[in-house]
């Protein structure tokens, strides 16, 4: 999804906007979606344990989705928590895409803050916020909607087919906030 942002929107033009755009989806659709797809698997079993960890799940989700919006240390922490529960899991496919990121992401914005009088003002604070807010929404909205037609399927009984439609649904909005959000801006300048 995020080789799509950064294929189709013209905007995501500096290292800065293609880290950020990967890092936005990571954290705010694969942390925040798992997190929370994780929990309701979990608690769906009502024994103590299970309990236990759909609440520690629902935890890192929620971090995920903070991590999505914030570009300061909740970042490292959320890398952090992933990264244990990865081991704990013998998972480590997310933390081997987010610590990456986030490094490259951390020494881009050191190098672009050192470069600040002369550099590119896409990447001072008040635009990257600006172009970052309809990313941030669509992740939000894709986790909602994936993990909606998620739990739908497993009530029905049609989880890759519902997975799937969710998928389409969230790609086609998160598009459309993008494209909408881009226009919107290039109308004003």
């Amino acid at each position: 999804m995020a080789a799509c942002v950064v294929a189709l929107d013209r905007t995501a033009s500096t290292a800065v906007r293609r880290i950020e755009a990967a890092l936005i989806l990571l954290f705010g659709v694969g942390v925040a979606g798992t997190g929370f797809g994780h929990f309701a698997g979990h608690f769906l079993f009502q024994d103590p344990v299970h309990i236990e960890m759909a609440f520690a799940h629902l935890a890192i989700g929620t971090l995920g989705i903070v991590a999505a919006y914030r570009r300061d240390y909740v970042r490292e922490a959320t890398v952090i928590a992933v990264t244990i529960a990865g081991i704990a899991a013998g998972n480590l496919l997310m933390p081997a895409c987010l610590i990456p990121l986030l490094v490259a992401s951390r020494r881009v914005e050191r190098r672009v803050e050192r470069s600040a009088r002369g550099g590119d003002p896409r990447n001072s604070r008040p635009a990257l916020a600006t172009w970052r807010l309809p990313l941030v929404l669509g992740a939000y909205l894709t986790t909602a909607i994936v993990g909606t037609t998620v739990g739908v399927g497993v009530a029905v009984g049609e989880v890759p087919t519902m997975a799937l439609l969710g998928a389409a649904m969230a790609i086609a909005v998160t598009a459309g906030l993008v494209a909408r959000s881009r226009m919107v801006s290039e109308a004003r300048s």
